[in-house]
């Protein structure tokens, strides 16, 4: 699991991108992976790099738009709108593949296709992408997207994991199943006992949730959270 879940200008829409006089920029369908341990700076621009005072996470992934090549000869990358990291900070591959993660609403959120999603409930993230300004993110949750700030809108897990408060409890019917990391059943938690949770992912369709260390998920149907 990465390190978690930011922020960009108005969404890239055209097929050519406009860029600063001398720094000609192309077009790129790929992930950016951030290398740095102590983060990737986000900058405003691909010339003067004026700093945007916020980093992406070590190990997060990202859409990259498109790329520039700067006056050194090295590459900068952009992640939509006015966010844009060094390539020094990150790793690039082909390809628009990113880490599958779970969303978690703190609050009801529109989609992109008008329907709103209930505070407290879980999503599948399929892709991230640059928000419409510099604190936000839109994620794709299959067929819609929503836009929100990380860990006040929402936790993500998987791609841009984030501190995340709230606990798990077994429903009172009885005990549930406790699985490693590939979906084994190994052991069991009691009916009504209260877990903290650490993180979350989709396996085999269903979203789990880690109680424990790597080795620890229980499935999120086994039980309800609380914040």
């Amino acid at each position: 699991m990465a390190a978690v879940l930011l922020a960009v200008g108005a969404t890239f829409t055209g097929n050519t991108a406009q860029a600063a006089t001398n720094y000609p920029t192309e077009d790129v369908s790929g992930t950016v992976t951030v290398t740095n341990p102590d983060g990737a700076p986000l900058y405003f621009d691909q010339g003067t790099f004026t700093p945007l005072n916020r980093s992406l996470p070590a190990g997060s992934q990202w859409k990259a738009i498109y790329r520039t090549k700067t006056a050194d000869g090295s590459y900068t990358y952009n992640l939509g709108g006015t966010q844009w990291v060094k390539a020094k900070d990150i790793s690039y591959v082909d390809g628009t593949t990113l880490t599958d993660g779970v969303l978690f609403l703190y609050r009801g959120i529109n989609t992109s296709t008008g329907a709103t999603l209930p505070a407290g409930t879980f999503w599948k993230v399929f892709n991230v992408y640059g928000g419409s300004n510099a604190n936000t993110f839109k994620y794709d949750v299959g067929g819609a997207t929503v836009e929100g700030t990380p860990n006040t809108d929402f936790a993500v897990f998987g791609s841009q994991e984030g501190s995340f408060n709230g606990t798990f409890t077994v429903y009172g019917s009885g005990p549930a199943t406790l699985y490693d990391g590939a979906g084994n059943g190994v052991s069991q938690l009691y009916a009504g006992s209260v877990w903290k949770v650490f993180g979350a992912k989709v396996l085999n369709g269903a979203i789990y949730l880690r109680v424990g260390n790597d080795a620890q998920w229980v499935r999120l149907d086994a039980g309800n959270i609380s914040l």
